[in-house]
């Protein structure tokens, strides 16, 4: 083989490589399963019993509420360990969770990020955490269960709009 057909071997190589790299599809799992959803979707829902059907009607109504208000949001009810996949260590910690989630969400996803868990509300945008947010969240009760996530997060999305 002479030197000219090996480059010539080589450029091809590169060039296949380069195109193959091109059409793959992109991958988007990762450790947890609201950036899987939130990437294309406005809720993620608890993998455990969800809650009942009219809140999440009234739900999807808050969040298409806030999007006509030039304002929109994406929401996260985190009932279990269970609903953060591969970082259950954030269970717990929903201000920190909405920075960790904000960031993976960041480059589709220029709004305001509500994650909503049994101890608390976390509410990010671009990764950065609003601490601004605590002072309208603090009187908002969490009930139990998947249903009293839902219906604060309906209580926080009247007051985000």
């Amino acid at each position: 083989m002479t030197a000219r057909s090996r480059a010539a071997l080589v450029a091809l190589l590169a060039l296949v490589v380069l195109i193959a790299a091109v059409r793959a599809p992109v991958a988007y799992a990762d450790a947890d399963p609201p950036s899987d959803v939130l990437f294309q979707q406005d809720i993620y829902l608890p993998y455990g019993p969800k809650p009942q059907a009219a809140l999440v009607t009234k739900l999807r109504g808050a969040v298409a509420a806030t999007k006509r208000a030039h304002r929109p949001v994406r929401v996260a009810l985190i009932a279990s360990r269970l609903d953060l996949g591969g970082v259950p260590a954030l269970f717990g910690k929903p201000a920190l969770y909405a920075r960790f989630l904000g960031a993976e969400l960041q480059f589709v996803f220029h709004g305001t990020l509500l994650v909503v868990m049994p101890q608390g509300f976390g509410v990010s945008r671009g990764g950065r955490e609003l601490r601004s947010a605590e002072a309208w969240a603090r009187p908002i009760r969490i009930g139990q269960g998947a249903d009293g996530l839902a219906q604060a997060a309906i209580a926080a999305l009247h007051r985000i709009r």
